[in-house]
């Protein structure tokens, strides 16, 4: 079968092309992140063995560097290929099963020392009865790649994968919204994304900085622009509309700390 399917018809499209394609690849740092290391303290609220989620996951690192302070490791990728890669790169034994649940697969690493499972799915498939709830999850990209009718229902899922005081680091694009309101990958703000989440979670931005990825990001906006039309039921980058067309000028990044009130 194609990487996902949902109802017998491929949901995800074109973003499955961008990883077919060797796009996604060049978005991928072969180094952990610098601000995931930076406000590691902050996210990880003290916790020595935490849970935690990478939602649209690639094959980034950050989840080696994280499952090697000992992490226990769970993300979702909609690309088969994006998600040996990661296994392959990282030279990693892994098994693969059928997950009826999240209607796709399930990666697991071989490595004892190494606590990583990988769901292949659509993002929208997975809930709070595949795995539980979070004490963190990292969001270096996967927010700002949804499609704006999906917004809330994607801050809904977030939410309700959080446990009580956990917490959600998540990083976007900066650029003049006034000259691009209506541009991908989005542009969030304090006040939006507290609209979002709501009242049970805090919102704070707690850095901004340079474009970690400016050497690529004419490539993204490049690759993005060549979407059809015919996929935008899914979760990832699907074909910008008339409005949507131009790709703004990206400043740098910035960055949020979202974090589930105790009720």
């Amino acid at each position: 079968m194609a990487d996902v399917q949902a109802d017998g018809q491929d949901r995800l499209g074109e973003w499955l092309d961008f990883w077919n394609n060797g796009g996604m690849y060049e978005l991928h740092a072969r180094r952990p992140h610098l601000k995931l290391e930076e406000h590691y303290d902050r996210y990880m609220h003290g916790k020595a063995k935490a849970k935690v989620f990478f939602p649209l996951c690639g094959d980034v690192i950050d989840m080696i560097s994280l499952a090697d302070k000992g992490h226990e490791i769970v993300g979702v990728e909609c690309s088969e290929l994006g998600i040996k890669s990661f296994f392959g790169r990282n030279n990693i034994g892994y098994s693969q099963e059928s997950c009826d649940t999240v209607k796709g697969k399930l990666f697991k690493s071989k490595d004892e020392n190494v606590n990583i499972r990988i769901y292949c799915c659509d993002l929208f498939n997975f809930n709070t009865s595949v795995e539980g709830r979070f004490d963190v999850i990292v969001d270096f990209g996967s927010m700002g790649a949804m499609l704006r009718k999906d917004l809330q229902t994607y801050a809904d899922l977030m939410r309700s994968l959080l446990k009580p005081e956990g917490r959600h680091i998540l990083e976007c694009f900066v650029y003049d919204l006034e000259k691009f309101p209506d541009s991908r990958p989005l542009c969030f703000t304090v006040p939006q994304l507290k609209g979002l989440y709501g009242a049970s979670c805090s919102v704070e931005k707690i850095d901004e900085g340079p474009n970690p990825y400016e050497d690529e990001e004419a490539k993204t906006c490049d690759t993005a622009e060549t979407t059809t039309g015919d996929e935008q039921g899914g979760v990832g980058r699907g074909e910008p509309s008339e409005e949507e067309s131009d790709c703004p000028d990206i400043t740098g990044a910035a960055y949020f700390l979202i974090q589930h009130l105790q009720c």
